[in-house]
């Protein structure tokens, strides 16, 4: 069966969204950053993904980072 990816990160800038996704790497959630900026304006978002089965514990992972 597939695993099916959720959103668990946005943010208009694209390091922030890098940190989170190494962040998330680091304790073992496979994640992918999808960066939806145009290239010729500075307008839009990063957005990290996980497989949904890790929603929980990256959601966590973030919140304790954010503090």
């Amino acid at each position: 069966m597939e695993e099916s990816w959720i959103s668990v990160f946005r943010s208009g800038e694209v390091y922030q969204a890098e940190i989170i996704k190494q962040k998330l790497e680091e304790n073992g959630i496979h994640a992918v950053m999808i960066n939806k900026h145009d290239s010729a304006l500075p307008i839009g978002e990063a957005i990290v993904i996980v497989e949904a089965s890790e929603k929980e514990k990256a959601l966590k992972l973030i919140a304790d980072h954010q503090e």
